[in-house]
């Protein structure tokens, strides 16, 4: 809890890994393109990838380790391990849903702010029936920037009609909002 809760009217949430205990899930599936390239999944590559978008991921994935992915074909490749993943294992962490609950019943602005692919998000919101709890649902790929980059909490303030200083973000990756 941010000890100056109390006077943010506006909250950001990342989805994977701060809400959602989907982390394990996308780690399975990056490790599953790394084999079929041939490669080995560190733990620098899961450290270095989890604040990309996909469109992000997929030019890492071509600069670093010359796989040669389309946006197209890594969703594919994602995809066939993540919907299922997504639609039967994701689940919300603990105390999260209470934490979002309070935070409406308090009039405050809920809003996810995430590097995923809005199915995945939408899946595993849909299956809580918690969707309308948040006032707006932002990714980095239609941003066109990622979470290491300062310039999408502004941009995401600006989107939600909320000056920074009553913003407060949330999410499990400390290079992502340092």
């Amino acid at each position: 809890v941010y000890i100056g809760e109390k006077s943010m009217n506006t909250f950001f949430f990342d989805f994977d890994g701060t809400l959602a205990d989907s982390v394990p899930s996308y780690i399975k599936a990056l490790k599953r393109i790394m084999e079929h390239n041939g490669l080995g999944c560190s733990d620098e590559t899961i450290k270095e990838t989890t604040t990309l978008g996909f469109i992000k991921l997929a030019e890492h994935l071509k600069n670093k380790y010359g796989i040669c992915y389309t946006k197209e074909k890594l969703l594919q490749e994602f995809d066939e391990v993540l919907h299922l993943e997504y639609e039967n294992n994701v689940t919300l962490k603990k105390g999260a849903l209470a934490y979002i609950k309070s935070l409406k019943g308090s009039g405050k602005s809920v809003n996810i702010l995430s590097a995923g692919q809005p199915r995945y998000i939408l899946t595993v919101l849909k299956r809580y029936d918690i969707v309308d709890l948040f006032d707006h649902i932002l990714y980095c790929d239609s941003l066109g920037l990622t979470k290491s980059n300062p310039q999408i909490y502004l941009r995401a303030a600006e989107w939600v009609n909320a000056k920074l200083e009553d913003c407060c973000f949330f999410d499990d990756n400390i290079d992502a909002i340092q």
